[in-house]
Protein backbone atom coordinates (compact mmCIF):
# COMPACT_ATOMS: atom_id res chain seq x y z
CA UNK A 1 0.00 0.00 0.00
CA UNK A 2 1.23 3.48 -0.81
CA UNK A 3 0.76 4.59 2.81
CA UNK A 4 3.37 2.09 4.00
CA UNK A 5 5.86 3.26 1.36
CA UNK A 6 5.66 6.98 2.25
CA UNK A 7 5.79 6.78 6.05
CA UNK A 8 9.39 7.99 6.11
CA UNK A 9 8.56 11.40 4.59
CA UNK A 10 7.20 12.86 7.81
CA UNK A 11 3.77 14.38 8.14
CA UNK A 12 1.53 16.86 6.43
CA UNK A 13 2.24 18.48 3.08
CA UNK A 14 5.52 16.69 2.34
CA UNK A 15 3.95 13.28 2.77
CA UNK A 16 1.16 14.14 0.35
CA UNK A 17 3.52 15.73 -2.19
CA UNK A 18 6.09 12.94 -2.13
CA UNK A 19 3.40 10.27 -2.08
CA UNK A 20 1.84 11.67 -5.25
CA UNK A 21 5.27 11.93 -6.92
CA UNK A 22 6.08 8.36 -5.92
CA UNK A 23 2.85 7.08 -7.41
CA UNK A 24 3.50 9.07 -10.62
CA UNK A 25 6.98 7.56 -10.90
CA UNK A 26 5.67 4.07 -10.25
CA UNK A 27 3.07 4.39 -13.00
CA UNK A 28 5.51 5.86 -15.55
CA UNK A 29 8.50 3.66 -14.72
CA UNK A 30 10.74 6.43 -13.40
CA UNK A 31 13.27 6.37 -10.57
CA UNK A 32 11.67 8.33 -7.74
CA UNK A 33 14.95 9.35 -6.11
CA UNK A 34 16.15 11.00 -9.32
CA UNK A 35 12.72 12.48 -10.13
CA UNK A 36 12.35 14.24 -6.80
CA UNK A 37 15.63 16.15 -7.23
CA UNK A 38 14.15 18.41 -9.90
CA UNK A 39 15.49 19.50 -13.27
CA UNK A 40 18.34 21.79 -12.19
CA UNK A 41 19.70 19.40 -9.58
CA UNK A 42 19.57 16.48 -12.04
CA UNK A 43 21.51 18.58 -14.53
CA UNK A 44 24.19 19.40 -11.93
CA UNK A 45 24.43 15.77 -10.78
CA UNK A 46 25.00 14.45 -14.31
CA UNK A 47 27.52 17.22 -15.03
CA UNK A 48 29.43 16.49 -11.81
CA UNK A 49 29.43 12.68 -12.05
CA UNK A 50 29.81 12.07 -15.78
CA UNK A 51 30.86 15.45 -17.24
CA UNK A 52 27.87 15.34 -19.60
CA UNK A 53 25.83 18.47 -20.15
CA UNK A 54 22.07 17.86 -20.26
CA UNK A 55 19.86 20.24 -22.21
CA UNK A 56 16.78 20.88 -20.06
CA UNK A 57 15.21 23.73 -22.04
CA UNK A 58 11.66 22.97 -23.14
CA UNK A 59 11.62 19.47 -21.63
CA UNK A 60 9.35 18.11 -18.96
CA UNK A 61 10.68 16.67 -15.73
CA UNK A 62 9.67 13.21 -16.98
CA UNK A 63 11.86 13.53 -20.08
CA UNK A 64 14.81 14.86 -18.10
CA UNK A 65 14.46 12.03 -15.59
CA UNK A 66 14.37 9.42 -18.37
CA UNK A 67 17.59 10.85 -19.88
CA UNK A 68 19.27 10.88 -16.45
CA UNK A 69 18.20 7.28 -15.79
CA UNK A 70 19.64 6.22 -19.15
CA UNK A 71 22.97 7.87 -18.28
CA UNK A 72 23.03 6.74 -14.66
CA UNK A 73 22.17 3.07 -15.25
CA UNK A 74 23.98 2.35 -18.52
Amino acid sequence: MIRDQIRRFGCGTNKVRHGAAMKHCEVNGLDFFIYRMGAEKIKRMIKHKYDISLDIEGKSLDQITREAIAIEYQ
